[in-house]
């Protein structure tokens, strides 16, 4: 592929720059492949399989748990504030080790967020990957009133066993 230098129309097509730790001189594969190194057959549809993922919100334990397959794979550790208007306050989120990667700690903060909003309570992310998703997220992550903020971080510190 051919790209054109930003400046004067006149200057013409210049050749691509070589990919970072390409070799110098190096042929460059074409594309489509050549005949003499076609592609590799495809993989059968019933081989393509993608785990199964389920997320299952045990109140009163305060977990919100990802499944994959049946199996345990992260959650959401959070308690739901005392004081109206019963936030939900995120303390702390862990992905099993393995399971890095997948989707799995966002799977389960979206769905945190979907969950309070069914219910029509905030959500405090005080755990600091729910917040940075929160930050990335605003159009599904609506940022919580100062005092439930305030409520939820003193209830954390009058009961550190929440975490």
């Amino acid at each position: 592929m051919w790209t054109r230098t930003t400046g004067s129309s006149s200057s013409g097509p210049t050749p691509p720059r070589p990919c970072p730790g390409a070799t110098p001189g190096a042929a460059r594969t074409p594309w489509p492949r050549p005949p003499d190194r076609p592609n590799p057959p495809p993989v059968p549809r019933e081989t393509i399989r993608m785990a199964e993922r389920e997320i299952r919100d045990d109140r009163e334990k305060g977990r919100l748990e990802a499944f994959e397959d049946g199996r345990y794979v992260g959650v959401v550790v959070y308690f739901v504030l005392d004081a109206e208007p019963h936030a939900l306050v995120a303390v702390h989120t862990v992905v099993e080790e393995g399971n890095e990667g997948k989707g799995i700690a966002g799977s389960l903060v979206r769905e945190f967020y979907a969950i309070a909003a069914r219910e029509g309570v905030p959500v405090v992310p005080l755990c600091p990957y729910a917040a940075a998703w929160a930050e990335k997220h605003p159009d599904e992550a609506p940022v919580p009133p100062e005092d439930v903020v305030r409520a939820a971080k003193e209830q954390l510190k009058a009961t550190p066993e929440l975490w």
